[in-house]
Order: C-alpha cells, then sequence, then structure tokens
C-alpha cells in the first residue's frame, strides 16, 4: 500500500526544484468521481497565487479534474497532464462490479480478508460503459491544455500487477489501464512503468 505522504512525492521535488509553487489535493481514494471532483474545487484555491496553474493527475484523479473543469469556475487551471489515467474506462473497473454484483467466491474471499469491493464506490463511474454514456461531463474545457503520457509496463512490473494484466487479458497497459485509454490531449510518450511505479518516478 502507498502512504499519502509518499504520493507523487518525487514529482513535487522536482517541480519545487524547478521553481514552482506545488501542491497536493488530498482526499479518501474510496470516493466518486463527483465528489472528488468537488474536493478538488475546494482545494485547487489555496494553492492560488495569482498564477496559471497545471493539475497533474494520477488515475482516477485525471477524470476527477475533468469532471471538475467541465463544472467551470477553475479559470486559474492552463493545462492538465495526466498519468495512468482510464480516460476510456478499464476492463478492472468492469470485473470488480460483475464480482461484487454476483458475489463471487473471489469477492466472499476478499471481504473475509477485510477487503470489500462494495466500498469501491468509484467503480462502476471507471467501465468504459460508463464512461462512454456520461463523455459530456468530461469534455475538453476551451483554453485547457490536456496532455497524457501512457504507461505501459514490459520490464519492472510489479507481481500483482503482472498477475492482473494477464489475469484480465490485456496485452499492454499498465496492469490496471490498457495503454489506449491512458492516452488524451497531446501524447507525452509512453513509458514502462507500472500502475504503482507511476507515482513517483
Amino acid at each position: 500500500f502507498i502512504r499519502v505522504e509518499e504520493y507523487f512525492r518525487e514529482y513535487e521535488d522536482y517541480f519545487k526544484g524547478k521553481g514552482c509553487e506545488v501542491g497536493r489535493a488530498v482526499f479518501p481514494q474510496d470516493l466518486t468521481v463527483q465528489a472528488r471532483a468537488m474536493m478538488i474545487r475546494e482545494q485547487l484555491p489555496k494553492f492560488d497565487h495569482g498564477q496559471p496553474s497545471v493539475i497533474i493527475a494520477h488515475s482516477q484523479g485525471g477524470l476527477d479534474a475533468r469532471f471538475a473543469l467541465g463544472r467551470g469556475g477553475l479559470s486559474e487551471v492552463r493545462a492538465v497532464i495526466s498519468i495512468g489515467v482510464p480516460h476510456e474506462g478499464t476492463p478492472v473497473a468492469d470485473w470488480v462490479v460483475d464480482q461484487r454484483k454476483r458475489r463471487t467466491l473471489i469477492y466472499q474471499l476478499l471481504k473475509l480478508g477485510g477487503y470489500d469491493l462494495r466500498g469501491l464506490a468509484f467503480a462502476s463511474q471507471l467501465t468504459p460503459v460508463f464512461l462512454e454514456r456520461n463523455r459530456r461531463h468530461f469534455e475538453p474545457v476551451p483554453g485547457v491544455l490536456y496532455a497524457s503520457a501512457v504507461a505501459d509496463c514490459r520490464q519492472d512490473c510489479a507481481w500483482s500487477l503482472r498477475l492482473l494484466r494477464w489475469w484480465m487479458g490485456l496485452s499492454d497497459g499498465d496492469g490496471m489501464v490498457p495503454a489506449a485509454s491512458q492516452r488524451f490531449g497531446e501524447d507525452l510518450g509512453t513509458y514502462d512503468l507500472d500502475h504503482l511505479s507511476e507515482i513517483g518516478v
């Protein structure tokens, strides 16, 4: 598991070293996209010092940022850079939704181990079907640059993500999100990272 203080710490140090003012929006991970977007909107003003802002987002955070921007009122944001974001959804979310709907053996075992898939309120919002149906809520905002870095783990994948990638039948991607789903806006390249190593490079 990742401790909050470690999340994106290397990015923070890098940009501070370049003279940027850096802040991190912090919120519980098991919330819906809408709830997290509202928290971004509440927290972003404390980082606003009259200068244009750039949001760098990982995983669901990229969808949270796109949703928050689509609601308006974040005129200081000039760009959103996403890393490992399921812009077009992920089959892992479909799997989670199916497991908890059918209360499968895997679901029961995870629950016995203290991890209840029902607690993942956002899972149904990361499915390809949901994102396609609700595309209008995630449309690009004029005047904001969108760019994405794609992770396609080849060498040093965490064993758990390598197993998950095999289990889900993903031919590429970071173990949780297919490579094609990670692309949104300007292409910043493809990197040999898994979904966990993306948070500190």
